[in-house]
């Protein structure tokens, strides 16, 4: 029997060649975490263990909307590898609480249920350093997450998380910063897995969440993107660079 051709296939042989099998997902193996029966649930049995780590965790729906003053520093991104411990471990300190957006890539079998899922929060939080660069603003203060997004992998050594974090800045309130996180599985066979209409879909489930607010100004697109190999990761920037550009975002 010839194996299937034709230019769906083709995609499907494309998205294999990268290690990835969009027809297990149209199966139905989950990507993003559920929310409703894990994550929610999740939440609830690791609040005291956050609650040790002086970190609260809010995941709305919606954007993270908080005070804005007078001179913010840009975001600080930190990484979280699994497995890693911090040279400068956060201490339980007294403060203004700091943002934060967490995104994680979760081992699916720590994806599955609420007790495992909460562990790896546990985990990855626990890891978080106390400054994010040698000199750079302190994280010993309390900690708010504002958004997290989880997806599963079935690849145990592509875990990772990705913290934003935002500083209020010195001066006087001025207003409000909003942050909307959206996280985007690339699976749809019917498109090249480096289509630009990847990335336009994941800015646009974004952008919805923010026009949903009233936020229409002053807007920077902040990409978060990995991929198998160079050739991906370069490809994935220049679609976000292009869907900036469509949408005259800024671009950080």
């Amino acid at each position: 029997m010839e194996p299937p051709s034709g230019p769906f296939w083709d995609r499907v042989a494309a998205y294999r060649a990268m290690g990835l099998d969009p027809l297990k997902w149209i199966a139905g193996c989950s990507v993003e975490v559920e929310r409703e029966e894990v994550l929610y649930p999740a939440l609830s049995l690791a609040h005291d263990r956050l609650a040790s780590l002086a970190v609260t965790v809010q995941p709305g729906d919606g954007p993270d909307v908080f005070e804005l003053r007078d001179e913010p520093p840009l975001p600080q991104r930190v990484l979280v590898r699994t497995g890693a411990a911090p040279q400068i471990p956060r201490e339980q300190s007294q403060g203004n609480p700091l943002r934060a957006t967490l995104a994680m890539r979760v081992f699916q079998k720590r994806a599955d249920s609420p007790e495992t899922f909460a562990s790896e929060l546990v985990r990855t939080l626990g890891a978080l350093p106390g400054l994010t660069l040698p000199g750079g603003p302190s994280l010993n203060v309390p900690l708010t997450i504002g958004g997290l997004h989880a997806v599963a992998t079935p690849h145990e050594a592509a875990e990772v998380a990705l913290f934003e974090v935002y500083h209020a800045g010195e001066g006087r309130a001025r207003g409000h910063r909003a942050v909307a996180c959206n996280t985007l599985q690339v699976t749809d066979a019917s498109l090249d897995p480096l289509s630009e209409e990847h990335a336009a879909a994941v800015v646009c489930a974004a952008l919805s969440g923010l026009f949903t607010i009233g936020v229409t100004e002053q807007i920077s697109l902040d990409p978060i993107f990995d991929g198998p190999g160079r050739k991906a990761t370069d490809a994935l920037a220049a679609n976000f660079l292009a869907v900036a550009k469509k949408h005259r975002l800024g671009f950080i």
